[in-house]
Order: structure tokens, then sequence, then C-alpha cells
């Protein structure tokens, strides 16, 4: 079984959430850098003065960063979005209670310590006294409450929350979080943006608040807005862990991924995130920049609709299963920059067992299973995917591997918007291609959502999967706190999935970046956390 050093930082974590209270945070800001990156090491051209950690006082001749993206956030209301690139500007913002560090540790942020109830139920913090908001008001336990109870309340929150029942003020240095379960990856879940502290004022004050006036307590305080092409920020002298030595801050939008690539090796932006893959070599080869991988905290999928259409039939789902090339489709979708999936798992959580078995590549049982489905000539359906390497590629590589099985796949292109809304949202498909992405690294967040029959019809439970013995392994899955238990569990979760082909696992990439090459305390990170208060210049 797969053992990442991030684990390690995880088993302390839990260890605490048992029972110990938290000890002081430190170092560094939350990068979540993990094992699955330092096997990639450094790149041809990488300096290798990536990890020093920020101390507040590193002084050099710029303090300016021009951080570009091709995404344009769609709020900067840390409770109100799942969008990655909009917690990514929330990340620069706003602090939670629980920050991750670059070794995968949690540790206490906006408060000093932790401690969980005996009955594991409830998790009481100490917060931390003094810390500002950017407009100059203390942060207080009605903002923390505001804004945990604010949070659980969304629906875009669902991954982070759906444990929490609710949080209440103690006294003036004290909150607890009510939890409607025992939860193993509570904490883990409160160090994602979706559970930032907000000021309870300004946002009662003003429905805009996220487009006039976001405050939070975090490195960065908000400059302005111009849609569709930046957003700009300066550093909050206040910060409580201290002043960020990148004293201005650009997150710009670049949407032509080429466009993008230019624009950094012209010097025109400092950092790119995700820069497309064919870019990968030329990145590595440029002695002005540094290109840094590691894995994803993702897989992608075969998605199906299990309650309506073809794809009802078991057997059909089956044929899939052994239509697919996995190797082939990295090499065509990645430029083989990628790995296979087996399971139904995100290889970065400590439970992904490398040594599960799929269904192999097998076109003759694949034809064998159509004909017992009583489809031997095959059948025609609609593929909805969006445009775009990530997606269309290997949707067209799809296209001609289940044709040799006499499935015929019509590809039905779509932005993204339409898409999710169409696919995700009302489950108006039949088979498509698709990814579960986790911001926190624990398989709850993988699989409860993706497949407890609680979230079919729109509500995370994409496949619309409907299966009791399932449902209770899920249940047990985020309240076991024993590790070996919880894996044991999760592996029978990945056994139920594959031997009904309710999705069919494909592979995962990397997470990508490209930077100047002066530019320090950068690592590509596998679920997104950037947090630009670690970087500074090299003099």
């Amino acid at each position: 079984m797969k053992k990442l050093k991030r684990v390690l930082a995880l088993c302390l974590a839990l260890a605490m959430v048992c029972g110990l209270a938290g000890c002081g945070g430190g170092g560094g800001e939350t990068e979540g850098t993990q094992a699955a990156g330092e096997s990639g090491g450094a790149a041809a051209g990488e300096t290798g003065t990536d990890s020093a950690p920020n101390t507040g006082d590193q002084t050099s001749a710029r303090d300016s960063v021009i951080y570009a993206w091709s995404n344009e956030p769609s709020t900067l209301d840390p409770h109100m979005t799942s969008d990655s690139t909009a917690l990514g500007a929330c990340y620069q913002m706003y602090d939670m209670l629980i920050r991750e560090e670059k070794d995968g540790s949690l540790v206490p942020a906006l408060c000093t310590e932790y401690s969980l109830s005996e009955d594991q139920m409830d998790i009481t913090f100490t917060l931390r006294e003094g810390v500002k908001f950017h407009n100059g008001d203390e942060m207080t336990a009605d903002d923390v409450v505001f804004s945990l109870n604010r949070s659980i309340g969304s629906t875009y929150t669902t991954k982070m929350t759906s444990a929490f029942e609710s949080c209440e003020k103690v006294d003036d240095t004290h909150v607890v979080l009510h939890l409607k379960f025992p939860y193993a990856a509570a904490i883990g879940c409160l160090s994602n943006a979706n559970c930032a502290i907000v000021n309870q004022e300004v946002v009662e004050a003003d429905e805009n608040w996220a487009l006039n006036n976001p405050v939070g307590t975090g490195p960065y305080k908000f400059k302005s807005w111009t849609t569709g092409v930046e957003l700009q920020f300066e550093a909050f002298s206040d910060y409580f862990r201290g002043e960020a030595p990148i004293k201005n801050l650009t997150m710009r939008t670049i949407t032509d991924t080429s466009a993008l690539i230019i624009a950094l090796e012209n010097g025109e932006v400092d950092f790119v995130d995700t820069p497309i893959v064919s870019a990968r070599q030329s990145l590595m080869d440029n002695p002005n920049l540094r290109y840094d991988e590691c894995e994803q905290a993702c897989y992608y999928l075969i998605a199906f609709n299990n309650q309506e259409g073809y794809f009802t039939n078991e057997k059909v789902r089956e044929a899939v299963s052994y239509a697919v090339d996995r190797e082939t489709l990295i090499v065509g979708a990645l430029d083989g920059n990628g790995s296979a999936v087996t399971s139904a798992m995100v290889p970065t959580c400590f439970c992904y067992d490398t040594e599960f078995e799929a269904h192999e590549y097998n076109v003759e049982k694949a034809k064998e299973l159509m004909a017992e489905a009583g489809y031997p000539d095959g059948f025609t359906v609609s593929i909805p995917t969006m445009s775009g390497g990530t997606y269309g590629t290997p949707t067209e590589i799809l296209q001609g591997m289940l044709g040799e099985i006499g499935i015929n796949l019509e590809i039905e292109y779509m932005e993204r918007g339409t898409w999710m809304s169409e696919v995700l949202t009302n489950n108006n498909y039949e088979i498509t291609f698709w990814a579960v992405p986790i911001t926190v690294n624990d398989p709850d967040l993988a699989c409860y959502t993706t497949f407890h029959s609680d979230y079919i019809n729109g509500s995370g439970n994409f496949c619309n999967v409907v299966d009791e013995e399932l449902d209770t392994l899920l249940e047990q899955g985020r309240g076991e706190m024993d590790e070996t238990a919880r894996a044991e569990i999760y592996n029978q979760v990945c056994e139920i999935v594959r031997d009904n082909s309710y999705l069919i696992p494909l592979y995962t990439g990397t997470r990508r970046i490209a930077h100047n090459v002066n530019l320090q305390g950068v690592n590509a990170d596998p679920v997104l956390k950037y947090y630009v208060w670690e970087w500074y210049w090299a003099e």
C-alpha cells in the first residue's frame, strides 16, 4: 500500500484530534507539498532553493509579483464557491483556524490550540488574541462563530462542512465546533479556504461585500478587481505572522494558454499556475525559469449515469472497463506525464493501494460482455464533454477505444459552465469524462459525496450510484479514527465500485507551475494551495 511522507503528518494531526491539544503554530504558510512532489525532484534548470521558510524578514530589491493563470475567480467570498481559482485568491486574503504546513502537518493558525471531547463530537478552539482584520477591527469569537456557521449553511461548501453541525461561542477566547458524528477529516477540512474567517460586521453591512470590500485577516489586502484582467492586492502590515516580503501582488488572467507561456518567457509575469503540458520541456530547459510538478490530488475517470440509459446495464459498464487502455490515454492526453489509477481513490490519499487490480485491457472480453448485455452490434450514444485538452482530448481517444466494441460515441462539446449545469447538476447524460479532485487530502473527501446515495440527482454523486452496502462503508469510513481500519474500509469501497463498474478510474496527472528562477519559496502543490506570503525574491 502506498505510504507517503505526508501521511506521517496526518497521523500526528489525527492523534491530536483524538484528545491531545494542538501546539502553537509557526513556520511557513501552507503549501502541503508531499512525497509525490519530492519524488518528481528538481527538474532541469531548477535552483534547489524552493524550501526556504518565510520568516517575514527577507529583503530584496524586488517586492512585487505577477501571478498568472488561465481562469478568473468567480468570487472572493470563500463560503460561496467551490472553484479552485476563486479559492486560490482567497488563500491570499483569509486565514482559517487551522493551517496546513509544507510537510502536510495540520497546525493551529487563528487558534492557538484545540482539543476534542471524549465522545469526539465537539472540538474546542482557543482563539489567537490580537489578530486584526484588514480594516483594523480585531477578530473576535463572534466573527469565528459567524464565519463557520455561514460556511456550514452554504451549498458550496458541502465537501468541507457536511459533518459539521454548528459553531458556538464559549467565551471571548473560546469557541466549540459541534459535529454531527465523529469525523476523522474534521481538522483537515478546517484548513480549507471554505472555512475561512470573515468579518461579521462587514458581511452583514453590505450584501456585495465580496466585490466591494472583501476583508480578511490574511497576509494580503484587496486593492482592486478589473474583471477579465486582474486582481490587485497589497501586503497587510499588521498581519499576525509578519508582513509579507512581496508587497504588491497581482493575480492576472490570461485565458490563452499559449499566450500565458509567452508572457512568462518574456518576463511579463513571474509565476504561472498550471502551464499547458506541451510546454513542459521548454520550460524545464529555460535557464531563466524554474519548473516544478507534483502528483495531482485528483483522478480522471469515465462516468456513467447508473440510473438512466444504456449504462444502467452492468455488463455494458463492465465492457467499457475492459475496453480502455490507460497507458494509451496517458500518452495521448498527457504526453506520457501521468500514471494509471486502478481504484476509485485519489492516489495522494494514505489508503490508496498501488497493488489494487482493475479490469485488464481486453477488447475481446469487452465484446463478449456487450453480446451478453444484448448489444452484439453495439449502439450510438452522446457523450457531452468540455472543449480543450484536459477533457476534450481524452474524450476523443475514448471515442476510438469504445468504437472497437461497438459503442459509437457522438461527442457533444460544451463550454465549462454549460457542461457542469447539464451533467453535474441536471444529470442530463449517459456517459462522460470527468475527474474527482480533492482539496483536503483525505479519502472521505474523495468518496463520500461521490458515491453516497444521499448525494444523487445533482448533489455530488454524479454517477447516481445507489448501493446500501457502499453507503454503510462510507459512513463507517468517515467516523473511523484508526488509520489501518480506515484503509481497509476504503479498500472495500473501491472493490464494490470496481465490481459494479459504477465508474471507471483512468489516470492522474501532475500539478504544474513555472516561475522566474529568482522567485524563491515556491513549490507545486497537489491541491493548488499557493501562499504568496511565503515567497520572496533572491538578492
